[in-house]
């Protein structure tokens, strides 16, 4: 039944009540007109305090009565209590309490009321709100509770009218109604075609007349105004800046004690809230959430987004859990980040390695800013980020290296060294990039396992520093003949030791966590430093000759004691035996860690 329907309906009113005092008490109540009118209802009643049930008595089709209450004396016969109408009350109607036999309660009350007389206006009253006055007055302490309830042949009762959406929906109509008219008045007044959210005395009476008929409470109104204005439609006026906060600071001003009776239109504004969430969001989705820039516009779209941000933090939710925007709002927040990482991921194959490594930088530098504003929301920026670019960007690097492996020429020098700066520089910022994810604790994905993708590349990657170091060994020799060097130390031997610290350096860098992986490094890397050591030493001795004899002597002994020094064979050897001893390795590899470690306490 809608709320239109409702309304023609003839409808009666009852007030449930209840006495109650310390002691037992009989009181005399009488329910009459509040002003002049022709048909004059009056009812009187003998009621019993601390009754075993409530009272339900008739007030007749209006609510404008008063109920007068005094304290009787009188031990004389009773009888039974009748309402004043032939009309059947629902709920907990009484017919069994006693009252005195008289002629007329009129006389009985002359002669038996004592103390004063406590009078109460029921039409200030709300409809279905409990009220409680206390009658210390008329007895010590005694309270009379009481509420005015609807009784109404074919007209629903007023848990049914609470928990209908088709007569929330008739009001948001009436109301939208009402506030289009209103607009329409005010532009024509104001030569404006903006709208500032104010209902006209006239429409402002039809609403509030029809919620107090419906026996609604006042936030109820509060709930239709701000859901009309955030589904705001007219095609030619529009709403101004300050409609929507206005209603929000109503609505919030507004008592929620029986804002569960609002449970449909509650349901309707979550409807129109979400809508306006995500409309807000991407209208002014102007700043760009992916990758992270140094001068974040985060705090320009924090202020765009203030009015959805009211909305969705409204103490009305916390009634409503399960109608808030909350997980909308984070939703579509998350969605924005997934489709600029999505593009990102796109745009990127052209160039992998530098991509990676450029998303790196902006992730460590330049995401505060944003952690904090998506945090606020519930969302995990770091780790929306990583999740939406798990399987593309491994499949991209998987891709990568596998193309790179296909192209790759073995016996060319120049290919190979192409090859081991294009993947290492890939690896490296796989490797600063999982280090991100860590520090914010995302969990294991596809990315965590990208050092497994370069297994077959790391091969290739020694045959390159095999090559290169063998050439600027052999470059730092022939420069040690271009003159003569009256220094201690040669020019070639600085030079050998650098590059062969620089080496190892480089591998220590990879933190290779693969045990295998490493030990075949570890071994390819002693071999071309043994080479290069040999050819050094060979045609150190062939031009032994033509040195001084005591200079010959001082640049061996202090090429043996920097040796040791310059490669740092130490910190090589011992960050590889680290990585074998935390992770599982074929027990030649154990019995070659102990070698490692043997020679490096020498």
């Amino acid at each position: 039944m809608s709320f239109y329907s409702m309304s023609v309906l003839q409808t009666r009113f009852a007030i449930e009540l209840r006495l109650s005092c310390e002691t037992a008490h009989n009181f005399f109540v009488v329910l009459q007109q509040e002003g002049s009118d022709e048909r004059r209802f009056r009812a009187e009643h003998y009621l019993e305090a601390n009754p075993p049930e409530n009272y339900v008595l008739d007030l007749g089709e209006s609510t404008r009565r008063s109920l007068t209450i005094c304290r009787v004396d009188d031990e004389g016969s009773s009888r039974t209590v009748s309402f004043s109408s032939d009309t059947a009350l629902p709920g907990n109607t009484l017919t069994s309490h006693k009252i005195h036999k008289s002629n007329s309660f009129l006389k009985r009350l002359r002669r038996k009321c004592s103390g004063s007389v406590y009078q109460i206006l029921l039409s200030h009253c709300r409809l279905n709100a409990w009220n409680q006055h206390s009658l210390s007055t008329i007895v010590p302490n005694s309270v009379i509770t009481f509420r005015i309830l609807r009784i109404s042949k074919g007209l629903p009762c007023h848990d049914m009218i609470i928990k209908s959406e088709e007569i929330a929906n008739d009001f948001c109509e009436l109301t939208k109604c009402i506030a289009e008219t209103d607009a329409e008045l005010q532009c024509e007044r104001s030569q404006s075609r903006e709208y500032d959210g104010g209902l006209g005395d006239a429409g402002d009476a039809i609403l509030d007349h029809s919620i107090k008929f419906s026996g609604l409470p006042h936030i109820y109104r509060r709930l239709i105004i701000l859901c009309v204005l955030l589904e705001w439609s007219h095609k030619e006026i529009s709403l101004s800046e300050r409609a929507i906060p206005l209603a929000i600071t109503q609505l919030r001003t507004s008592s929620h004690l029986d804002v569960d009776l609002c449970s449909p239109m509650s349901a309707r504004l979550s409807l129109a809230a979400k809508r306006f969430i995500k409309n807000t969001l991407h209208f002014d989705h102007t700043v760009k959430f992916f990758p992270p820039i140094q001068h974040s516009p985060v705090a320009n779209f924090t202020r765009r987004i203030e009015l959805a941000v009211s909305i969705r933090n409204l103490e009305l939710w916390r009634h409503f859990p399960l109608q808030s925007p909350v997980d909308t709002f984070r939703c579509e927040l998350q969605g924005i980040i997934e489709v600029e990482v999505n593009s990102w991921v796109k745009q990127c194959e052209s160039d992998l390695p530098n991509a990676v490594r450029s998303l790196t930088n902006s992730l460590s530098f330049f995401s505060d800013s944003y952690i904090s504003l998506f945090g606020y929301f519930d969302i995990s920026y770091i780790g929306v980020v990583f999740a939406t670019l798990d399987q593309k960007l491994s499949k991209k690097g998987t891709r990568f290296v596998r193309r790179a492996l296909r192209s790759l020429d073995t016996h060319n020098d120049e290919s190979l060294e192409s090859f081991t700066k294009a993947t290492m520089k890939l690896f490296e910022g796989f490797k600063n990039l999982i280090k991100v994810a860590k520090e914010a604790r995302v969990k294991d994905g596809e990315l965590f396992s990208y050092e497994s993708w370069f297994t077959a590349s790391a091969v290739f990657w020694t045959f390159t520093w095999r090559t290169m170091c063998r050439r600027l060994t052999l470059r730092s020799l022939a420069e040690d003949n271009e003159g003569i060097c009256d220094e201690r130390v040669l020019p070639s031997v600085v030079n050998f030791l650098a590059i062969h610290k620089a080496l190892c350096e480089d591998f220590i860098h990879l933190e290779l966590q693969n045990a295998n992986l490493a030990l075949m490094c570890v071994f390819k890397i002693a071999l071309t430093i043994a080479d290069d050591l040999l050819i050094y030493s060979k045609r150190m001795h062939a031009a032994s000759g033509s040195f001084d004899s005591t200079k010959l002597y001082y640049h061996q002994m202090n090429f043996v004691r920097q040796m040791h020094r310059f490669p740092r064979f130490c910190r090589m050897l011992s960050s590889s035996v680290k990585v074998w001893q935390y992770r599982s390795s074929p027990p030649y590899a154990r019995n070659v860690a102990k070698q490692l470690q043997n020679i490096a306490t020498l």
